[in-house]
């Protein structure tokens, strides 16, 4: 289905100095799936998350520009749950999903027309964002896993594994990943996020984990992110076969 919204054509052109385009979501009840009905540009007051900014600069005596994204840095927390030899993941409905695989998209009309084969939803780690001054990334990543999967666990008992930079065509965020150990008795909810996230968590076996790696996303039934191969990779190559062999 087509969906028209109102787009300053002059105002798009110059989309990469300062200005992104949203898109809009009528979040459904139950477990249907969110219904996209239309796309709009992001005003002067800006987003508390992207910043489009043109980065002048010279190279080899040339006057050059590349249009960047200034995103928030990032934490990912692989969790294994230890008395069931699981490791757990979260299934997250994710907006950009829709606008990246759209059939058309026609951003000076505010046309797009979704695919109706993706839903949205990825599989993923425990994950979230640094937005949270004063806070230690330990420290995020331990309020991240109470939030998305209900597990309430010590800052001490995250191992930094690595990090890495995404989107480095874009934005060049920085991707911390981290491990940690979970138990029954540490689960004081049922996690699911906060606000308008949707999340579920999903808990999956070592053999289930590593057939996720190697496979074209279109034959999963959930996208995968890659900093999620990344730290399933070392899980399953480097620390799960020395520490429970």
């Amino acid at each position: 289905m087509l969906t028209k919204g109102l787009i300053n054509r002059a105002f798009l052109r110059h989309l990469s100095d300062q200005y992104c385009l949203q898109f809009f979501i009528v979040k459904m009840s139950g477990n249907q799936a969110p219904k996209v009905v239309g796309i709009s540009p992001i005003g002067p007051s800006g987003s508390n998350y992207i910043k489009p900014i043109r980065l002048k600069y010279t190279l080899d005596g040339k006057e050059l520009a590349w249009d960047c994204v200034k995103a928030h840095d990032s934490v990912a927390i692989i969790l294994y749950h230890k008395e069931r030899n699981k490791l757990i993941f979260v299934k997250q409905f994710r907006p950009s999903l829709i606008l990246s695989s759209a059939l058309k998209l026609d951003a000076e009309n505010g046309i797009i027309e979704a695919d109706p084969k993706i839903d949205g939803y990825t599989l993923e780690m425990c994950a979230g964002i640094i937005d949270k001054p004063g806070l230690s990334h330990e420290e995020i990543a331990k309020e991240e896993v109470l939030e998305e999967t209900g597990y309430d666990i010590p800052v001490s008992s995250l191992k930094f594994v690595t990090s890495s930079r995404s989107s480095v065509g874009l934005q060049a965020s920085l991707h911390s990943i981290f491990y940690a150990e979970v138990i029954d008795a540490q689960r004081v909810n049922h996690g699911g996020g906060v606000d308008n996230e949707r999340i579920e968590v999903v808990e999956l076996s070592i053999e289930e984990s590593r057939k996720l790696l190697w496979c074209h996303d279109k034959d999963v039934q959930y996208s995968r992110p890659a900093h999620m191969l990344l730290g399933l990779s070392w899980f399953i190559y480097e620390y799960y076969p020395k520490n429970h062999s």
